[in-house]
């Protein structure tokens, strides 16, 4: 009996020792084979183009990217880092566990752009499983746009649009058009613009072909792509990436918006710091009475409560601007805080109005480059300074009034001040008679206006001093 235990032991013991050996020499030859499919995958994939090759372990997945260079032998970083968040959306970003289950083979090859001077890479990747000794193939993942500029830099909405805020008034209207014609309910759409309006335009994907810009929107925006004419961005868009046809459109618009204006007498009249529910209201009504309008740079922190007088300002044919949110000098302050003081006014007439606001007046007056390239939005300043901030008196006010303006002047009043407001018939029939058209900044200046320049008045602008 002990014998028969012991030849037992024996046998059960050499087949212990025989079943790992398979499974050893069977991890081996998977290992192998895992290890020749990479290594034969990898010089296909660089036999396509210029590249260097880096990879590595997401948990059980094994990644292999081929980054394309430059004739210098530089990786492109821009298709660089969009393949790393290509991969790192799909597949994570665990540590490497275990032996190998998934291979990812991530590449790019040159792409097709209608944009004059821009290149385009397209990120692909190709997804097998290892299943035992078989490496099965996969669906295919979807492939991804990178665009490029000529030197090989990240070529963003923005580049297209340097005046993106401007550009984003024009780009929400049409979503609202579009969601409004597709029969959805009103304040389903107002919700939809207003979440719309945070979104980055830099961090979306976008196409041109057909004079038509092509935005590719997030889940969440009831619908996936906008479409829009390249016609009605005319004037936001940098032409210089237009193609030739459209570049004829663009030089045609450009020219039917140079006019000789000095004939046309016109001066621009602005009021800061309101809404103020008490003198705003009274302004308005002389301004009808007139046939004049105006714009108004409004403090953000006062919007709340007067939303009708901002409503009735856009019915009325006036121009609605940014004067910060709570009036600091912007020059003493952080950029972030520059960002906020914007962003939040922008948000707030927004939200009153349906309007973004593509200019702004600095409190006091005062920037510096800083602060200008914080801020994104053209400043507007002033040629004739009546004053009324300082004299509270409606003759002194006229008087100034009289002694500055010009055919092209913008002219600062305040009309937060019961003075201005006393003064403002007298000026505005010394102005009628005159022979001068009350406009806004925005008829009086015409041409798109540039985010790194100050307007004083209708000839004179410059950069921040």
């Amino acid at each position: 009996m002990k014998k028969v235990s012991f030849w037992l032991g024996i046998n059960i013991a050499l087949l212990g020792m025989m079943v790992s050996l398979a499974l050893w020499l069977f991890a081996g030859l998977q290992e192998r084979q895992v290890s020749q499919f990479i290594e034969e995958k990898q010089q296909t994939i660089l036999a396509k183009g210029k590249g260097k090759i880096q990879e590595g372990n997401i948990d059980t997945t094994h990644v292999v990217a081929a980054l394309p260079t430059d004739d210098a032998g530089q990786v492109l970083g821009p298709v660089e880092s969009r393949m790393i968040s290509y991969v790192q959306r799909r597949f994570g970003h665990k540590k490497p566990a275990g032996k190998i289950q998934k291979l990812v083979f991530v590449s790019s090859i040159e792409g097709k752009t209608n944009f004059k001077n821009v290149t385009a890479r397209e990120i692909q990747a190709e997804h097998y499983k290892v299943d035992n000794l078989q490496i099965k193939k996969q669906d295919k993942l979807p492939s991804e746009r990178v665009l490029l500029t000529q030197d090989n830099e990240l070529f963003t909405l923005e580049d297209l649009l340097p005046n993106l805020s401007s550009a984003a008034s024009i780009i929400v209207n049409h979503l609202r058009d579009t969601l409004l014609a597709q029969g959805m309910e009103e304040t389903d759409v107002e919700a939809i613009v207003k979440k719309f309006e945070t979104l980055d335009l830099n961090a979306i994907s976008f196409s041109y072909g057909d004079s038509q810009l092509t935005l590719q929107l997030p889940d969440g925006y009831g619908i996936n792509q906008l479409v829009l004419p390249i016609s009605d961005l005319y004037p936001v868009v940098k032409s210089d990436y237009l193609v030739d046809a459209d570049k004829v459109g663009y030089d045609e618009y450009m020219a039917a918006q140079v006019v000789d204006k000095k004939h046309l007498r016109q001066v621009a009249l602005t009021f800061d710091d309101g809404p103020n529910p008490n003198t705003t209201p009274v302004v308005l009504d002389l301004l009808k009475k007139y046939n004049a309008k105006a714009t108004f740079f409004v403090v953000g922190k006062a919007v709340a409560g007067n939303e009708a007088i901002l409503r009735r300002m856009v019915a009325e044919g006036h121009v609605i601007a940014n004067h910060t949110w709570n009036h600091p000098n912007l020059v003493t302050i952080s950029g972030e805080q520059v960002q906020r003081e914007i962003q939040d006014t922008q948000a707030a007439i927004t939200e009153a109005t349906g309007i973004v606001p593509t200019m702004v007046r600095p409190p006091y007056g005062s920037v510096n480059q800083a602060v200008v390239n914080q801020m994104g939005l053209p400043s507007i300043y002033w040629s004739v300074d009546s004053k009324d901030w300082k004299s509270r008196n409606p003759q002194a006010i006229l008087k100034e009034i009289k002694e500055q303006t010009c055919p092209g002047s913008i002219i600062l009043m305040h009309d937060i001040h019961q003075s201005t407001v006393d003064s403002l018939e007298s000026v505005l029939q010394y102005l009628t008679g005159e022979g001068y058209n009350m406009v806004t900044v925005t008829d009086l200046l015409a041409s798109p206006l540039n985010p790194q320049l100050i307007y004083y008045s209708q000839e004179l602008s410059g950069p921040a001093r």
